[in-house]
């Protein structure tokens, strides 16, 4: 693994970003290109850095989609232990993750996060339940499914109609700042 005390890699100084954009089930993740843009915007507008964080098993399919888009973009899938990403937590400006374990860690640590939630679960049991936070989830027919069927009947929709500016919105809010309609 790679040291992260911020003077080898740069990674823990500054304003950065944790960016998981896996859960660990498909059905519960928001679509990568969405995050491609969110992260972009960090780096643009914002300046910052985003730590590209997950399952060390998709390295390769996050280097191909975050690996050359901007410089303040860094994949480091695979490069942090569990106990490494945890003590990032409290440095971190923003903490961007699906519904999952992450998103308490961050709460706990106080870490503003943003969290996109699926129609499977509720945000209110299932949601950080301390820190600061910003929870999105649709409205659609087919809330709190919980996965009790095989697949899913109406295309993800719960996770497409979760925005790219609805997500550059809740990251300004939580940033202190606006963003522009």
């Amino acid at each position: 693994m790679t040291p992260v005390d911020g003077a080898d890699t740069g990674w823990g100084s500054g304003r950065f970003a944790l960016i998981s954009p896996h859960s660990g089930h498909a059905r519960k993740d928001w679509p990568l290109d969405r995050y491609v843009g969110l992260c972009l915007w960090l780096a643009e507008v914002h300046s910052i850095r985003c730590l590209i964080t997950g399952d060390p098993t998709r390295r390769g399919e996050y280097q191909q989609i975050f690996g050359s888009l901007h410089r303040q973009i860094v994949n480091t899938v695979g490069r942090l232990t569990f106990p490494e990403l945890l003590s990032l937590l409290p440095r971190a400006t923003l903490v961007v993750t699906n519904d999952s374990a992450l998103s308490h860690y961050a709460a706990r640590a106080r870490t503003p996060t943003f969290v996109l939630f699926s129609a499977a679960h509720a945000v209110f049991t299932w949601g950080p339940q301390q820190g600061r936070f910003i929870a999105l989830q649709a409205t659609v027919p087919c809330r709190l499914c919980s996965f009790r069927i095989e697949g899913c009947d109406h295309d993800h929709l719960c996770m497409k109609l979760l925005t790219l500016e609805m997500a550059q919105d809740a990251c300004g809010r939580l940033l202190g700042t606006a963003v522009a309609p």
